[in-house]
């Protein structure tokens, strides 16, 4: 199966999103991508020592917990919740994770 997850979500992204990729890479049968900010995640990936299966996406811009969904949704294209809901509707992937905010997640 392929999981893609949007790893700018939480409150404390990207750290809860890394560490649960890593405890989940150990199913083999999963395919792990992060999605967000490329420039944080390859050097948290690599400082925990993340395998090399878990692959990451940029996305340039993140929805806010405060953001209004429909705006945001409207107005952040390359945000990193829809990205990754994005790399689902094409097929990309099978399913999409995201800690974020509820209501864009459902705008999305």
């Amino acid at each position: 199966m392929r999981v893609v997850l949007d790893a700018m979500g939480s409150d404390g992204a990207p750290d809860p999103e890394i560490e649960g990729a890593i405890l989940a890479s150990a199913d083999p049968d999963l395919e792990l991508t992060l999605v967000g900010d490329e420039e944080r995640l390859k050097p948290a990936l690599a400082r925990r020592g993340a395998p090399s299966t878990i692959s990451v996406i940029h996305a340039s811009e993140v929805i806010q917990m405060h953001d209004s969904p429909v705006m945001a949704v409207r107005k952040k294209k390359d945000a990193s919740l829809l990205v990754a809901i994005r790399l689902v509707k094409q097929g990309l992937a099978d399913a999409a994770v995201s800690a974020g905010n509820t209501g864009a997640v459902m705008v999305a």
